[in-house]
Parts: C-alpha cells; sequence; structure tokens
C-alpha cells in the first residue's frame, strides 16, 4: 500500500473535487441523518440514565449499547466504514487519540462507552450539545488554566469510580498531516488516579492513501459547513486502532505524554490493509 504521506501543510481546496455526485450523496443522506437524529435522541435520552447503565446484556449495560449504536449508525450515513483493531477492554482506562475530524468521536463512541472531553463551545451547540451533555462530556473553555483544571479534576472523578474518559492530548483538530505534540498537562488525571493510558491511533484511508478531506484543514471553515460537506464526501476507511495499555503508575506527565505520543505516531505512519472488519 503506497503511503507516502503528502505534506497537507498547505490547506486543502474543499471545494476543489465537488462532482454532481457530491450534491446527490447529500441529498441522499441528509433525510438519514435527520431521522437518526430526531427519532434516535429520545431513546438516547431514555437509556442515559441510572436505569440504562442499571440494565445490562451481552457484557454491556443498555446505555453503552445504545451509544455505540447511535455512533455507529452516524458513521455508516457518513460514509465512513470502520476497521477496528484491538479493543479498549474492561476496568477504567484513560484514553488518548489523535484528532482529526470530528468523527473521530463517533468512531471511538461506536466501540465503547467513554466520557469525552470537548471544547466548551459545543454545550451550546443545538442537538449536538444536547448529545454530548447526555454523554457526560467534560468542557473545557480553550486557554484558561483554570478551567483545565476543573477538567482534570472531572476526568480524576469518573476514573476513580470505575470509568473510561476519552481525551484528543493535541489540543485541537489537525490536517492530519502527522500527529503532533501531546499536550502532557491532561495526563495528571491518569497519575493521580494510577490507571492505565491506552493510545489509540485514527486514520482515514481513502485509495490506499491518507484521505485529507476528511480533515477540518480550512480553519474558516465553520461547523455546519463541515458536516454538510462530509455528508457529501465519498467513503472513506477509518482505521481505529487500540494499542497496547501503559502504566501511568511512577511517571511523570510529559513521560507519559511522549510515550503515547510516539505510539500513536509510530502506528499512523505504518502501512496497513484497508479490509473492513
Amino acid at each position: 500500500m503506497n503511503m507516502q504521506i503528502q505534506s497537507l501543510d498547505k490547506q486543502v481546496n474543499i471545494g476543489s473535487g465537488w462532482g454532481w455526485l457530491h450534491p446527490l450523496r447529500i441529498l441522499l443522506r441528509l433525510p438519514l441523518l435527520l431521522v437518526h437524529v430526531f427519532f434516535g435522541l429520545p431513546l438516547i435520552y431514555l437509556s442515559f440514565n441510572r436505569f440504562g447503565r442499571a440494565i445490562e446484556f451481552r457484557g454491556r449495560s443498555l446505555d453503552a449499547h445504545m451509544q455505540c449504536w447511535w455512533a455507529g449508525t452516524l458513521c455508516e450515513i457518513f460514509g465512513i466504514r470502520r476497521q477496528t483493531l484491538g479493543q479498549p477492554g474492561p476496568g477504567p482506562l484513560f484514553v488518548v487519540a489523535n484528532h482529526i475530524s470530528f468523527l473521530d468521536i463517533l468512531l471511538l463512541g461506536s466501540v465503547a462507552k467513554f466520557s469525552f472531553v470537548s471544547k466548551a463551545e459545543i454545550a451550546n451547540w443545538p442537538l449536538i450539545g444536547l448529545v454530548a451533555k447526555m454523554g457526560d462530556t467534560v468542557f473545557h473553555q480553550r486557554g484558561s488554566g483554570h478551567s483545565l483544571q476543573g477538567v482534570v479534576d472531572a476526568i480524576s472523578t469518573k476514573l476513580h469510580a470505575g470509568g473510561r474518559v476519552a481525551v484528543f492530548p493535541e489540543g485541537r483538530i489537525y490536517c492530519g498531516d502527522h500527529v503532533h505534540r501531546f499536550h502532557a498537562r491532561i495526563f495528571r488525571a491518569a497519575i493521580e488516579t494510577e490507571v492505565e493510558v491506552l493510545p489509540v491511533c485514527i486514520r482515514y484511508l481513502k485509495n490506499g492513501s491518507l484521505n485529507p478531506r476528511i480533515c477540518l484543514c480550512d480553519r474558516n471553515e465553520k461547523f455546519f459547513w463541515n458536516l454538510l460537506r462530509l455528508l457529501g464526501e465519498s467513503g472513506s476507511t477509518a482505521q481505529l486502532h487500540f494499542q497496547q495499555r501503559i502504566p501511568a503508575a511512577g511517571k511523570s506527565r510529559k513521560e507519559l505524554a511522549a510515550e503515547a505520543e510516539a505510539a500513536v505516531v509510530a502506528d499512523y505512519l505504518a502501512p496497513r490493509s484497508q479490509s473492513v472488519s
């Protein structure tokens, strides 16, 4: 497989490649998206409570099944074919992944129930903010040290209670040209709770190469237009690779962040088939 990574530092021209199939895909997928949102949201709402957490079957709680169904169906509506390598496994986990698109959250959410850390603005977004709140998301005001301290404390509380928290330690969405530096401060929660860190590598492939059109490279592209554009894109293979857990005990934040980053970087550049599981 040709995995030569061409530099995506230059802005991707998001208007290019809009053939006649692009608006047609939007017309076909948009009704499916609306139906899934307006009929699925009440089901999610009914399951995301203490009763949904108490009812278990096939090794998962009802709310976990519902989150995986909700997220997985959204991936399919966007034309994302998922390939999962490995599993998160049982017990509390501090999951860290590279960040390419808002679709990353759907990919992780389609595999297991996680609490996510997200920017504070999302809490006020229509529908998506409601889903994020129901999913026990921790909101962070970017650039605020006080907010970050509160986020770390909230993550620690969830990990102490046996939860699994997923974060994107790069701090923002990047173009997908490479994995950027993992910020170390957020790893304090794993060290304080001595919960293992699980690095996860996310890649979107098209014809055997990284697909730059999934990325949010144009910083002026608003979320709504990004969503609409991705709704019209042709299918991609999304690879989600759960790697070996890293013990947090006895390590500094920088050591832990560097080890997790190195694991994701090595995997991001490695060739891998596009066979879908």
